[in-house]
C-alpha cells in the first residue's frame, strides 16, 4: 500500500515513514500541502496522512483540493492536535475518511491503516 505523508514537522517526517516502511507500506513524505498536491500528481497514493495545522495551505484546504485534482480514489487520514468534535466534523467535510488526533497512538494509526488497506482490496484497488 502506498502512503503520502503530509506534516511540517521534520522529526514527525523522520519517524512515521520509518515506522510505516517497518510495517511493509511503501511511503512518500511531503513538508507542505503544496509538495504533496505535485508528489500526489506523480505517484497517486492509496492513503495518504496529513497533519491539519501546516503553513501556507492547512490540511482542509489540501484535502479539498487533493480530492478536486485526483480522479482517482484514494483514502485519508487527519492528524491534528485538536481532537473536539467540530475538528473531526470539518476533517470529515474537507474529504478526510479518519481523524486522528496528537499525539499519535500508533496501534490506532495500525488498526485503521489495516481497515482501509482492507476496503482498498475489497473495492479492487490493489
Amino acid at each position: 500500500m502506498r502512503i503520502l505523508f503530509v506534516d511540517d514537522n521534520p522529526d514527525l517526517r523522520a519517524l512515521i515513514p520509518m515506522l510505516l516502511a517497518k510495517r511493509g507500506y511503501l511511503v512518500q513524505t511531503a513538508a507542505t500541502a503544496g509538495e504533496a498536491l505535485v508528489c500526489a500528481c506523480d505517484t497517486v497514493p492509496d492513503v495518504v496522512l496529513s497533519d491539519i495545522s501546516m503553513p501556507e495551505m492547512d490540511g482542509y484546504d489540501f484535502m479539498a483540493a487533493l480530492r478536486a485534482q485526483s480522479d482517482q480514489p484514494f483514502c485519508s487520514v487527519a492528524l491534528t492536535g485538536f481532537g473536539g468534535p467540530s475538528d473531526f466534523s470539518r476533517a470529515r467535510e474537507a474529504g478526510f475518511d479518519e481523524c486522528l488526533t496528537k499525539p499519535i497512538d500508533f496501534e490506532k494509526l495500525f488498526n485503521i491503516l489495516d481497515r482501509l488497506q482492507q476496503t482498498l482490496v475489497v473495492d479492487g484497488q490493489n
